[in-house]
């Protein structure tokens, strides 16, 4: 069978009964796009006896396209609740599930008095037709209304213009390099090829308990779910040879530090595949030990000689002690 719960982070598990023609059907809802996947499945009866089982391999369909907007604000980065607002808006003029809304978190131009999001919309597993940008544009003059009456900060003077999203993976332009190891800290730099986020986890090399998947390595998790330490950082296609440091480490440690990447556009699958995830062994540098030389001075030199014949004397007195007890 599959792996337990606890060991996984992307599976899903259902079961279904027969009918009297013996034949069921298995919905399975709530995985990703364009993405492999290995379908356990056993047969048990009412007595608990159960077969073997039969693994199949799957792949799920991936989404060709997207559709978005931007809208402009009055303000820069919006709370979490203004940005669910927007998103049920949206939802309800188009008569869409609000999870399929998805806002993007990355401002391509923010400031402290303005800033302007990107609304995408994804498109359903069932939609046999997705609206067009044209038809979109008809649509978002009411989703404008709205907003403008619930907030204040929008921008009104703003015409936005809906595009269609073609499906991109992220790739690295160059590969993350490292290029110097401290005591405590050590510094790769990377280039990606278009705007992506870069997500980077590192733990001791004498943890590592086999290879994260991509999710994982996204989410700072090691292959058992562990946490690890992580951090991550947006760039655009434009930033070249950016710096990623690593610090708080332990001096003289070997690490394990893994890299991954993800679309910065609001849609699935963006991460890269786990045959993708890079994996790097890095050791920090032993720091040098500290040794105190002292210098003695003519004092404590005059001292020590002092010392050296007061043990003859002390000798001698107890010699004296030892004959004066025998006569």
């Amino acid at each position: 069978g599959g792996p337990p719960p606890y060991l996984s982070t992307l599976s899903r598990y259902g079961k279904a009964m027969t009918t009297g023609d013996k034949v069921v059907l298995l919905n399975i809802t709530g995985i990703t796009a364009a993405t492999n996947y290995v379908l356990f499945i056993y047969v048990e009866d009412r007595a608990g006896n159960y077969n073997g089982g039969i693994d199949i391999p799957v792949i799920t369909k991936p989404l060709e396209a997207s559709m978005a907007f931007s809208l402009q604000f009055l303000k820069g980065n919006l709370t979490e609740n203004e940005r669910l607002v927007i998103r049920r808006y949206v939802a309800f003029y188009l008569a869409y599930p609000i999870a399929q809304i998805l806002d993007q978190k990355y401002y391509i131009d923010y400031g402290p008095n303005n800033s302007t999001a990107f609304i995408n919309i994804v498109p359903l597993a069932s939609d046999e037709s997705f609206p067009s940008p044209k038809e979109l544009a008809d649509i978002v003059p009411g989703i404008l209304s709205a907003l403008k009456s619930k907030i204040t900060y929008l921008d009104a003077s703003f015409v936005p213009v809906p595009v269609e999203l073609n499906f991109t993976l992220p790739s690295f332009s160059t590969e993350p390099t490292l290029q110097s190891a401290n005591y405590t800290w050590v510094t790769f730099t990377l280039a990606m090829s278009n705007a992506s986020w870069v997500y980077v986890m590192w733990q001791k090399n004498a943890t590592k308990k086999g290879k994260p998947s991509s999710f994982q390595v996204a989410n700072a998790l090691d292959s058992l779910n562990i946490r690890w330490n992580g951090k991550n950082v947006e760039l655009g296609p434009t930033e070249e040879n950016y710096t990623v440091n690593l610090t708080d480490l332990d001096q003289n440690t070997s690490y394990i530090v893994f890299f991954t990447a993800a679309s910065v556009q609001p849609m699935y699958p963006t991460l890269l595949p786990d045959s993708e995830v890079r994996e790097y062994n890095v050791t920090t540098a032993a720091e040098p030990v500290k040794v105190k030389i002292i210098t003695s001075s003519s004092t404590s030199t005059t001292y020590a000689a002092r010392k050296t014949p007061s043990l003859i004397y002390m000798l001698i007195f107890l010699l004296i002690c030892l004959v004066g007890s025998l006569t």
